[in-house]
């Protein structure tokens, strides 16, 4: 009877799903014995308090921070989201027509120079570690190549890529070992790249890029200031270095660290006349966008005046004198051009790793630029840049070129050089109008770096303690905005002034967060300087997050982590929730 047969098949049906709804609760008691936090989520999704971290991460803040645009990134929905909002004809085009600006050419003629002095410092290194297998002309077809790349395509153009530290110790690490078991070092290096590209690839299309809702400012500092820190100590050490391999006469390095510290100088002090009381608003505006490429310029005129020319022979930048590469454009990858067949999988393990830290870097600077604090009205496209990214590896890895990731002093600093203040108001309070968003300034930055090659000769004129100078302007000028620095200068203060800067929490609290910091950033570095361990430091920074969530709960009371930090997302109160659109009613 169709009834009884109804009625049959309804049974059926409540009894399976009696059998699946055993089972699943079966494995999530399993899980939660496992994993409390997946645990904890879930519960929270049951009660519609938390929503998907994808959903939050993808909430792109206005400029007043008011206004918040919610969309899930699930699989490959995140980067063809980012391509509809960032790659769409009068978006890309506003990307272009908005660099038209003259603030463009002070942005350009800093970020050459912001750009161009690690790439020779870095490809120096790399190439003494390495042998020259890559040098400082890799370094810059390499930095052309990728930032001209990453400018077109990428939805984010404020953000720079370049060479890193992390990038730097990685490479070391691995030809060290490349050396120690006489393995061939650029067919290994070409196919860690090739796997590192495709499982960057992978995440970008799976939807990772939505677990930076567990990433907060603490990881954000301490990552920062390690960079930083970075900068500071090459910049010392390439200053303080010749003293010690000088003899008698100490004149030359005398006059190295004489026109460092100059370029320091002047680049700071037209860096500051932007809150200064003298001058026009647009003369101040100028020194303040023009300072680098002015005391890069003054440093340059100094180092072949009359006044030193009897006295000292100032070294210029060491670059190379040809594009000469040394070896075929293509590296040998397969068994027929006399690669080791155990060679791709031998890469597998060493991609794993870089896979991590490239992810991590990349997603850190691009979080760090996106902050609503800066106020980028474009929105924030975190899975077709890291998309865009392995596309650039595993170019670079074919070509057997240093691998480009996101740079965080440079990304800043071309953020900061766009930076659009309110006439009449000084720098101090923080009065900003706006920031140009463009691709114009990247390709022409990149595009210069290119072209360096037919500079050479004018290049090698400019002082390499020039560019020490730079470096040191750069690191001093990262720390404005890391909260972890605005902390430990508090030290220095009197007492009664610390309520300006801890946000209602207890001296005692504030100066134990940062003292977990700084003992986490100096067992960063130090793990860093290990060239034994340094393929798995990315596993340190990953670390980090842990502490965040897990210990950090334990040491200091949820109130005083927001207020130091942010609040985590299964952590944050109803309030918190309700007022940042994360917490449905």
């Amino acid at each position: 009877h169709p009834r009884k047969a109804v009625q049959m098949h309804n049974h059926v049906q409540r009894r399976s799903g009696k059998r699946r709804s055993s089972v699943t609760r079966t494995l999530r008691t399993n899980v939660a014995w496992v994993f409390p936090v997946l645990s904890l989520l879930q519960r929270r999704r049951r009660l519609g308090h938390y929503k998907s971290p994808a959903a939050r991460l993808t909430e792109h803040h206005a400029v007043d921070g008011t206004t918040i645009q919610k969309s899930n990134h699930i699989r490959a929905e995140g980067v063809r989201d980012d391509m509809q909002r960032r790659w769409a004809a009068g978006k890309y085009m506003s990307d272009w027509i908005d660099g038209m600006h003259p603030k463009s050419i002070a942005t350009v003629t800093f970020m050459y120079f912001a750009c161009l002095a690690p790439i020779v410092a870095f490809g120096q290194l790399t190439g003494m570690i390495t042998n020259g297998a890559l040098s400082v002309q890799h370094f810059l077809a390499s930095s052309a190549l990728s930032g001209m790349c990453y400018a077109l395509f990428a939805g984010q153009p404020m953000t720079i890529v370049g060479p890193t530290g992390l990038t730097f110790a990685y490479v070391g690490a691995l030809y060290n070992l490349c050396v120690q078991n006489s393995w061939p070092f650029l067919s290994l290096y070409a196919w860690t790249g090739l796997w590192c590209a495709l499982l960057l690839a992978f995440l970008a299309c799976g939807g990772a890029c939505s677990l930076l809702v567990f990433v907060t400012q603490f990881t954000d500092d301490i990552f920062n200031g390690l960079v930083v820190i970075t900068f500071l100590i090459t910049a010392c050490q390439q200053i303080a270095s010749p003293f010690l391999a000088a003899g008698v006469d100490k004149t030359l390095p005398f006059v190295n660290a004489a026109l460092a510290l100059g370029t320091f100088i002047v680049a700071g002090t037209c860096h500051i006349t932007r809150s200064s009381r003298f001058l026009r608003h647009c003369i101040r505006q100028f020194l303040a966008d023009f300072g680098p490429a002015i005391a890069m310029g003054g440093a340059t005129i100094a180092a072949h005046s009359s006044l030193l020319a009897g006295v000292a022979h100032v070294d210029g930048l060491m670059v190379p004198c040809n594009l000469d590469l040394g070896r075929p454009i293509f590296l040998p990858l397969l068994p027929a051009a006399g690669v080791p067949i155990w060679v791709p999988l031998a890469s597998l393990p060493p991609a794993v790793f870089l896979s991590v830290s490239f992810f991590l870097d990349q997603n850190i600077t691009s979080r760090v630029v996106n902050k609503p604090s800066y106020g980028l009205r474009k929105g924030a496209t975190y899975h077709l840049d890291l998309l865009v990214l392995a596309v650039i590896v595993a170019v670079c890895s074919i070509l057997g070129l240093p691998w480009m990731v996101g740079s965080t002093v440079q990304s800043l600093s071309h953020v900061r050089a766009m930076t659009i203040y309110s006439s009449g108001d000084d720098e101090s309070s923080a009065v900003v109008t706006g920031v140009i968003e463009t691709r114009f300034t990247g390709v022409v930055v990149s595009s210069l770096i290119g072209a360096s090659f037919l500079l050479l000769p004018l290049l090698r004129c400019v002082p390499a303690s020039a560019i020490n100078g730079l470096f040191l302007y750069l690191g001093i000028h990262m720390m404005r905005g890391n909260a972890f620095f605005q902390r430990v200068r508090l030290l220095l203060y009197d007492p009664k002034f610390y309520a300006e800067g801890l946000n209602g929490v207890r001296p005692v609290v504030a100066h134990s967060f940062t003292a977990l910091q700084a003992i986490c950033l100096i067992c960063l570095w130090r793990m860093r300087s290990a060239p034994s361990i340094a393929l798995a430091f990315p596993l340190a920074v990953l670390l980090l997050v842990a502490i965040r969530l897990f210990l950090a709960p334990w040491l200091f009371q949820e109130q005083d982590l927001i207020r130091l930090d942010e609040a985590l997302p299964e952590r944050c109160n109803r309030g918190t929730l309700l007022s940042r659109g994360i917490y449905t009613r």
